[in-house]
């Protein structure tokens, strides 16, 4: 990826006609790829970096209570937490997350791999194995506390009027082809991703 790249300026965004028709537009990000530099910030009142999911929600409580009751609101949460961690010296960073995810589909799936993405061996059941369920378990947790936002958000009305979709920007290579992990390929495990729509009326569900 060039990181030097950007959206075209010329093209307008989501937030930006939204904006234009006078909705309030909320942004929380994670600071990794969609950032002002590239040119995502585009349209947003407020464009707001947050480390993990704990502070993502944090935020969005604060953002939502200064919203003006009046107009219409566009908010756009990007998360990041479903990923390989920062290598740190003697850390664990394939695929971590919180207790007691981590290791709620394999337990002791940690041990079973290498502390870094790059000394995993393609070639071995038992490393593919271990890598699905810590990313398995990754996708728990948001799960999880994706649940407990959106009862929070039904209790507050904030989903009465509502049109949520729920999308990710690419799959994972889980070592299914004897090749390395990661994303970048166009095997179906990388560009088939989740995509739920929740109407306001709840028409279509399931």
């Amino acid at each position: 990826i060039d990181g030097g790249l950007a959206l075209a300026s010329e093209i307008p965004l989501l937030a930006e006609r939204l904006s234009a028709a006078g909705w309030q537009t909320v942004g929380l990000h994670h600071p990794i790829w969609v950032v002002p530099r590239h040119g995502f910030a585009r349209g947003f009142d407020v464009f707001r970096p947050h480390a993990d999911i704990a502070a993502a929600e944090a935020h969005l409580q604060e953002e939502l209570a200064r919203l003006d009751d009046a107009r219409p609101t566009f908010l756009f949460v990007h998360l990041f937490d479903v990923h390989v961690g920062p290598v740190v010296e003697g850390q664990h960073s394939i695929y971590p997350s919180p207790a007691p995810f981590q290791e709620f589909f394999r337990p002791g799936a940690t041990a079973e791999l290498p502390l870094y993405p790059g000394q995993l061996d393609p070639h071995d059941p038992v490393q593919r194995e271990a890598l699905a369920a810590l990313y398995d378990g990754g996708i728990r947790h948001v799960d999880h506390e994706l649940e407990r936002w959106f009862g929070w958000l039904e209790q507050q009305g904030f989903l009465a009027n509502s049109l949520v979709i729920v999308t990710a920007d690419h799959g994972e290579n889980l070592m299914e082809r004897a090749r390395n992990a990661g994303h970048g390929q166009f095997w179906n495990e990388g560009i088939q991703v989740p995509l739920v729509v929740r109407f306001p009326d709840g028409s279509g569900a399931g």
